[in-house]
């Protein structure tokens, strides 16, 4: 055999035994399913309430475009005068280097201002730009929160705890 087949006939033989490989792991991982029934594609995102513990390693995303956000309970653990960290995801096509974030107590037009820092995500995430801040709150009881962002707005209502170890409620 003439030197230009043989490498075309080992490039052929070497993609052929790869492709037979990733087929076997597909069979011997019953395609990756385990048996595991298929998620119905019309379930409700959220349907289930997760415990704390659930949610520590799958934070999940609430808001509406085009503000989006994202904290590891849901706001749970948000305690008075402890850092709480929150994510926001923008879709309006908004990348500058800040968000401006008010904290209003319920009933009042005494805020606290916050910056978000734009972050670059890492991994695969969903479109938009992505900024991140930790909210601290000096007292208990209900706070709203005011995230504008090139004209658009969204608000977030959160229950702030008292201190951990304090005794007022």
């Amino acid at each position: 055999m003439s030197a230009p087949y043989s490498g075309a006939l080992s490039r052929l033989v070497a993609t052929l035994a790869l492709a037979l490989l990733i087929l076997a792991l597909f069979a011997a991982c019953d395609n990756g399913n385990d048996g595991a029934p298929e998620l119905d594609a019309t379930a409700t995102v959220g349907a289930t309430t997760p415990t704390p513990e659930d949610s520590v390693d799958l934070p999940s995303e609430l808001g509406e475009d085009p503000v989006f956000w994202r904290t590891r309970d849901e706001f749970q653990s948000l305690r008075a005068g402890e850092p709480y960290k929150i994510v926001l995801r923008v879709t309006n096509g908004y990348d500058g280097e800040t968000v401006a974030i008010g904290a209003f107590p319920e009933g009042s037009d005494d805020g606290i201002g916050f910056s978000a820092n734009r972050v670059d995500p890492v991994g695969p995430e969903d479109p938009g730009s992505f900024y991140v801040f930790e909210l601290e709150l000096p007292a208990p009881g209900t706070w709203v929160l005011t995230v504008g962002v090139a004209g658009d707005e969204a608000t977030i209502t959160v229950e702030v705890k008292p201190a951990a170890g304090s005794t007022r409620y």
